[in-house]
């Protein structure tokens, strides 16, 4: 995949190809009826009297077996139980009862004037439900940084404001990432959250190798992709040479994507943006770049001049 790279929540990417069936009226629920004895009685009778003459004909066992259940049932709280029970969940589907049937007249009138806003309407809704699962957001250690981060920062601030969040990291306990046997949380380049939709974007700035080391780096982000993905988070990615050429462009890809999210889920399966693709580097090709000093050609006269 080349940069720039978008990662959406499994979740969210069913619900774009869902199609939703029509609303189904909801039933009026009906009370139950109070048990009665003499009704119950009434059942029971026959039997009784089989029992009785059972005992009559001498065959006591025969009787007991006829009899001993009947008493059962007539002096038992079962049925009274089972009443009360079937009582609370009458109130309980009455009460709701009114609000599923204004929901559903509601959704018919959409559907009558346009099927496309219906699941349009219904795929929103499935949205929303997604976003809020998305894991809450703690500030969390800051790592070494990249070159250009202060430089991609300032093209951020000045489009997304407040919303933009340095070096978050979420709890997740059932998966702890771990690097030379210690614990090391996942850590954001930065994240955008937006509290009205519960829309939390992890962004990343990658380059191709570590400028001291001289060795290759983000070559498979896959688990720490999945890691924020799974808990509802969007992951958007891009080449370090990206955020430093063409920082306008990055930033309306984000603005895009947020776009989406409020007004056009759809749109986010096949991303159309305007920001110049760069080819994914593997160990071979991050090699080359590595002999050519190749972060040195965009970073001279940009970021080491702000430096």
């Amino acid at each position: 995949m080349n940069y720039p790279q978008l990662h959406l929540p499994k979740d969210f990417l069913d619900n774009i190809d869902k199609v939703f069936l029509p609303p189904v009226k909801p039933i009026l629920p009906v009370a139950p009826e109070k048990p009665s004895k003499l009704e119950l009685l009434k059942i029971l009778f026959p039997l009784i009297l089989i029992g009785i003459f059972m005992f009559f004909a001498k065959q006591n066992t025969l009787g007991m077996l006829f009899i001993a259940p009947c008493i059962f049932l007539l002096f038992s709280n079962s049925d009274r139980k089972k009443y009360e029970n079937d009582l609370w969940q009458y109130n309980k589907t009455s009460s709701q009862y009114p609000k599923l049937l204004s929901q559903y007249s509601y959704e018919m009138e959409i559907l009558k004037v346009d099927s496309q806003n219906y699941q349009d309407y219904k795929r929103n809704i499935a949205n929303e439900r997604i976003l809020n699962l998305a894991a809450a957001h703690f500030p969390g250690k800051d790592y070494k940084k990249g070159k250009s981060h202060d430089y991609f920062k300032s093209f951020l601030h000045r489009s997304f404001g407040e919303k933009i969040m340095e070096s978050a990291s979420i709890a997740d306990s059932s998966y702890k990432p771990y690097c030379n046997g210690e614990y090391m949380p996942y850590v954001t380049d930065f994240a955008y959250i937006d509290p009205y939709i519960n829309l939390r974007i992890d962004i990343e700035i990658d380059e191709p190798y570590d400028l001291e080391l001289k060795k290759p780096i983000h070559l498979d982000d896959l688990q720490r992709n999945e890691f924020f993905t799974r808990n509802c988070w969007v992951v958007v990615r891009f080449a370090e040479e990206q955020a430093v050429l063409y920082p306008e462009l990055c930033c309306q890809y984000l603005e895009k994507i947020i776009e989406g999210f409020y007004n056009a889920p759809a749109s986010l399966k096949d991303f159309k943006h305007n920001v110049p693709e760069i080819k994914k580097w593997d160990l071979r090709t991050a090699g080359i770049l590595i002999s050519k000093d190749h972060r040195d050609t965009y970073l001279n006269g940009r970021v080491y001049y702000k430096l």
